[in-house]
């Protein structure tokens, strides 16, 4: 475990700590979102149906990545706008495939919105290597890559934590 641990902070290393430079946007100017969930996650189809509407309804471009890390692949979302990564796409030490997740972090989105409700590192590596102006997360610990948290009484429930992000997204106001 110790070998392990070395080599993921040794991986994380090349992410400065700088602070960055977020970007409060409201709904209307975002033209381009990411997000990933980790499975299983409760209401993944409710979520991925929600975020399409939004999408549809404020004309923007939605990506998505989803991390299934069990036997067997189950309930993988098959879309040209998602990339599915499954265990064997992971080294030892939890290391995505580099040509396997590129599709989907070659993009620059203009918000970024982590659904996990647990640390795991894969998820923070990725996390951390995506270019957004905003990234949203819904939990805080030492190091995280998130612009903005929304932690929730109920950290299972995605389609509250998805709401909760369109009120806020929809109430800042940049026109001056």
């Amino acid at each position: 475990m110790f070998l392990k641990d070395r080599y993921r902070k040794r991986a994380l290393s090349k992410f400065k700590l700088e602070t960055r430079d977020a970007k409060f946007l409201s709904i209307g100017e975002i033209k381009s979102m990411g997000y990933i969930i980790s499975l299983p996650q409760n209401n993944v189809s409710a979520i991925v149906k929600e975020l399409s509407a939004i999408a549809k309804e404020y004309d923007m471009d939605i990506f998505g990545l989803t991390i299934d890390m069990s036997k067997k692949l189950e309930g993988a979302i098959i879309s040209t706008k998602v990339t599915s990564l499954i265990r064997e796409d992971f080294n030892f030490y939890g290391l995505p495939d580099h040509l396997v997740m590129k599709p989907f972090v070659n993009k620059h989105y203009d918000l970024f919105i982590d659904f996990s409700s647990k640390y795991d590192f894969s998820t923070d590596y990725i996390s951390k290597y995506v270019d957004s102006r905003f990234k949203i997360g819904k939990f805080n610990y030492d190091g995280n890559p998130y612009d903005f948290i929304i932690e929730m009484k109920n950290i299972e429930d995605n389609v509250a934590f998805l709401k909760s992000i369109i009120q806020y997204l929809s109430s800042i106001n940049n026109h001056k």
